[in-house]
């Protein structure tokens, strides 16, 4: 699907203004809205983008691709998980983020892994211009907690 020139300019205006809370957070952080302030701390969780966001508004496509990753939307979607799970919209994300913190994993893994199916859900809407289904999105959620049930073995 061809990039219109309107969806190029949102993405470019997106970008700087990630940058632009960025550059702000540095000089002074309390001058910034909770918002932009949760945008911050999810960002300073991702060290291995630090050299980005400050000419993130400059950086090529190529450049801001790494490990297969765009960084700018892996933090829009941990910010995402974070908002639903402050919000309690859906409940299940808080939920599955207790169980996953359960099993074992840290509170940013378990981000990612709730964040991973957001992801797959974005990239399913795009591929076939559906909408988003909160349903369908909650049952993957309750799948990524599900306990795996191991098969018998057969004695004979």
């Amino acid at each position: 699907m061809p990039e219109t020139d309107k969806m190029r300019r949102l993405r470019q205006l997106s970008r700087q203004r990630m940058r632009l809370i960025w550059e702000i957070a540095s000089l002074d952080e309390t001058s910034l809205s909770n918002e932009e302030r949760l945008l911050v701390n999810i960002m300073r969780l991702h060290p291995e983008y630090y050299d980005l966001w400050e000419r993130l508004d400059e950086v090529t496509e190529a450049e801001l691709e790494r490990d297969k990753t765009n960084p700018v939307l892996h933090v829009t979607i941990h910010q995402i998980i974070e908002n639903q799970i402050a919000t309690n919209h859906p409940p299940e994300t808080a939920q599955t983020l207790e169980r996953l913190l359960e099993k074992g994993l840290s509170r940013h893994e378990a981000i990612h892994e709730i964040g991973s199916v957001l992801a797959r859900d974005i990239a399913e809407i795009m591929k076939s211009n559906r909408n988003f289904s909160e349903q369908k999105y909650i049952r993957r959620l309750r799948q990524l907690v599900k306990p795996r049930r191991q098969k018998r073995r057969r004695l004979f």
